[in-house]
């Protein structure tokens, strides 16, 4: 019974199956292409982040030194 109305309410909430999919060829490149799309994003930004972390060290610094 609880199976049943656990479906109806998934089903009534566009929720689909307790179970996924499997990952077909298509969606494996698919996933593989969006990685490497992010990888050059994340590159731009670990730049700003070590330049940030720089600042703030040499905040740090000034404040030991007062």
């Amino acid at each position: 019974v609880y199976e049943q109305l656990n479906e109806a309410w998934r089903a009534s909430e566009g929720i689909g199956y307790y179970y996924k999919d499997e990952m077909t060829d298509l969606d494996v490149m698919q996933k593989t292409m969006d990685s490497i799309q992010m990888i050059p994003q994340s590159g731009d930004h670990s730049k700003e982040i070590e330049a940030l972390q720089k600042k703030i060290d040499s905040l740090k610094t000034l404040e030991r030194n007062n």
